[in-house]
């Protein structure tokens, strides 16, 4: 890297932190509005029903069954089910994201039926 490239970097990771840090410095002393705590309540269930319609979305009902189908129905499953058990969205999207992963590139089909 040139030294052009290692200060560009420096500059946008400083700007993103100030922007990111901004709002938790100026509103520390207030109380949240019922608004903002209604949407910290339901934003993340809200995120992952909009994620599996939209991949579900892709499936058709005639003909014959895609490949990556069965994983997608899957991975939507895990999601689900993480989601109502333990309600933690990140580790229901990167459960998600892991078993589809693995049923497109087959090797949970490998290690399922093997």
């Amino acid at each position: 890297m040139t030294n052009h490239q290692i200060l560009a970097l420096t500059v946008m990771s400083a700007v993103v932190l100030a922007l990111r840090a901004l709002p938790f410095a100026v509103f520390r002393h207030r109380k949240p509005s019922s608004l903002f705590l209604y949407l910290g309540k339901t934003i993340s269930a809200a995120a992952i029903a909009m994620l599996v319609v939209y991949s579900l979305s892709t499936v058709s009902g005639a003909g014959a069954v895609p490949a990556g189908t069965i994983g997608l129905f899957s991975a939507s499953a895990v999601v689900v089910l993480l989601q109502i058990f333990f309600k933690n969205p990140l580790l229901s999207i990167a459960a998600g994201t892991v078993i589809y992963m693995l049923s497109v590139q087959g090797v949970l089909g490998k290690l399922l039926f093997f």
